[in-house]
Protein backbone atom coordinates (compact mmCIF):
# COMPACT_ATOMS: atom_id res chain seq x y z
CA UNK A 1 0.00 0.00 0.00
CA UNK A 2 2.68 2.14 0.94
CA UNK A 3 4.15 1.66 -2.58
CA UNK A 4 1.37 2.20 -4.46
CA UNK A 5 0.98 5.76 -2.27
CA UNK A 6 4.24 6.91 -3.16
CA UNK A 7 3.34 6.08 -7.09
CA UNK A 8 -0.17 7.33 -6.91
CA UNK A 9 -1.38 10.77 -8.57
CA UNK A 10 -2.35 13.02 -5.79
CA UNK A 11 -6.29 11.95 -6.49
CA UNK A 12 -5.60 9.15 -5.94
CA UNK A 13 -3.22 8.66 -2.80
CA UNK A 14 -6.35 10.57 -0.45
CA UNK A 15 -8.51 7.36 -1.52
CA UNK A 16 -5.10 5.16 -0.54
CA UNK A 17 -4.50 6.81 2.90
CA UNK A 18 -8.17 6.30 3.73
CA UNK A 19 -8.02 3.00 2.94
CA UNK A 20 -4.69 2.68 4.66
CA UNK A 21 -6.48 4.04 8.09
CA UNK A 22 -9.33 2.24 7.56
CA UNK A 23 -7.50 -1.01 7.52
CA UNK A 24 -5.82 0.42 10.79
CA UNK A 25 -9.06 0.18 12.35
CA UNK A 26 -9.79 -2.89 11.25
CA UNK A 27 -7.11 -4.32 13.04
CA UNK A 28 -7.97 -2.48 16.31
CA UNK A 29 -11.20 -3.56 16.04
CA UNK A 30 -9.63 -7.48 15.69
CA UNK A 31 -7.31 -7.13 18.76
CA UNK A 32 -10.07 -5.45 20.62
CA UNK A 33 -12.24 -8.35 20.15
CA UNK A 34 -14.83 -6.42 18.02
CA UNK A 35 -15.06 -8.54 14.66
CA UNK A 36 -18.13 -6.61 13.28
CA UNK A 37 -16.29 -3.11 13.42
CA UNK A 38 -13.68 -4.68 11.86
CA UNK A 39 -15.45 -6.16 9.34
CA UNK A 40 -17.36 -2.90 8.43
CA UNK A 41 -14.13 -0.94 8.42
CA UNK A 42 -12.99 -3.48 5.77
CA UNK A 43 -15.47 -3.15 3.83
CA UNK A 44 -14.97 0.99 3.66
CA UNK A 45 -11.55 -0.01 3.06
CA UNK A 46 -12.16 -2.02 -0.14
CA UNK A 47 -14.44 0.39 -1.74
CA UNK A 48 -11.95 2.95 -0.83
CA UNK A 49 -9.13 0.22 -3.02
CA UNK A 50 -11.94 -0.19 -5.86
CA UNK A 51 -12.25 3.81 -6.22
CA UNK A 52 -8.47 4.23 -6.85
CA UNK A 53 -8.23 1.34 -9.03
CA UNK A 54 -10.87 2.97 -11.22
CA UNK A 55 -9.59 6.96 -10.98
CA UNK A 56 -5.77 4.94 -12.36
CA UNK A 57 -7.80 2.93 -14.91
CA UNK A 58 -9.08 5.93 -16.14
CA UNK A 59 -6.16 7.87 -16.34
CA UNK A 60 -4.52 4.80 -17.96
CA UNK A 61 -7.11 5.04 -20.36
CA UNK A 62 -6.84 8.74 -21.16
CA UNK A 63 -2.97 7.82 -21.89
CA UNK A 64 -4.11 5.12 -24.37
CA UNK A 65 -3.02 2.23 -21.97
CA UNK A 66 -4.77 -0.69 -20.76
CA UNK A 67 -5.85 -0.52 -17.17
CA UNK A 68 -5.06 -3.02 -14.18
CA UNK A 69 -8.09 -5.08 -12.76
CA UNK A 70 -8.30 -6.06 -8.83
CA UNK A 71 -7.16 -9.17 -7.27
CA UNK A 72 -10.36 -10.31 -6.07
CA UNK A 73 -13.79 -10.86 -7.88
CA UNK A 74 -17.44 -9.87 -6.69
CA UNK A 75 -17.90 -13.57 -5.37
CA UNK A 76 -14.61 -13.20 -3.30
CA UNK A 77 -16.26 -9.61 -1.43
CA UNK A 78 -19.60 -11.47 0.16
Amino acid sequence: LAQAQAQAPQGVQQQLQQAQQQLQDAAQNLQQGQPGPAGQAQQQAQQNLDQALQQLNNALAQQGQPGASPGWTAADRS
